[in-house]
């Protein structure tokens, strides 16, 4: 008689974070897909601190301020707000934004249910008066591929964004925006100039863009 073996879970999404250097997580990440099998109630406490480390290093890589009384789903709205999610080149397609913002709407929606998941059902969070109810690997692994897609997602859209500078942006009028404009503080954020012109109105960014640069430099002028 032929033993069958359970199929061995991996998160294809974090490993791909973790290669591009997200290396922190690497054993959280394992200790998920030991979890699925092993104690599917961890899960749901895993699935949500990875989630929510991920969004910590995206702002902390970005320079931007995040407290530790902030849950998940406030990190992945602050972590949404300051990313790249649209292309440049589709920045002026309404259709293509709001589809954009339905899918992130809906991821959204799953960090909202891994945490409510992990306050309700996780194995090492808060105590309750009644015994929890027992969840299936099933459960366990909704929870995990959840969190996978999350953070390989975002992880993609903070390193892409890096390593791949965006050709539409001019770094020389960009620095000339952000020095004679102040910077714009929304409670604890601030934001350029220059990147509130270019995501605000792309349009009016590369019309000025086009007047900045066709004036003649100071070489110039003395010739």
């Amino acid at each position: 008689m032929v033993q069958r073996h359970s199929p061995t879970f991996a998160m294809s999404g974090a490993r791909s974070a973790i290669s591009q250097g997200l290396l922190h997580i690497e054993e959280h990440v394992a200790a998920i897909e030991r979890a699925v099998s092993e104690n599917s109630g961890l899960v749901f406490d895993l699935a949500r601190t990875l989630v929510e480390s991920t969004c910590r290093t995206i702002l902390t890589d970005r320079g931007i301020p995040w407290n530790e009384r902030e849950d998940v789903p406030a990190l992945f709205q602050k972590v949404r707000d300051n990313l790249p999610i649209l292309p440049p080149e589709e920045s002026q397609e309404s259709a293509v934004r709001q589809s954009i913002a339905q899918t992130l709407g809906g991821l959204n929606t799953v960090i909202q249910g891994i945490a409510q998941l992990r306050n309700q059902l996780g194995f090492a969070s808060h105590g309750s008066d009644s015994p929890r109810p027992a969840m299936d690997t099933v459960h366990a692994i909704l929870a995990a591929q959840s969190a996978d897609v999350i953070v390989g997602f975002l992880y993609h859209m903070h390193t892409q964004r890096r390593d791949s500078p965006d050709p539409s942006r001019n770094d020389e009028f960009d620095r000339h925006i952000d020095d004679i404009h102040e910077m714009v503080q929304v409670f604890e954020i601030a934001f350029w100039p220059s990147d509130i012109l270019f995501q605000m109105d792309p349009q009016a960014y590369n019309s000025y863009r086009g007047d900045f640069l066709a004036e003649p430099t100071n070489d110039e002028e003395e010739q």
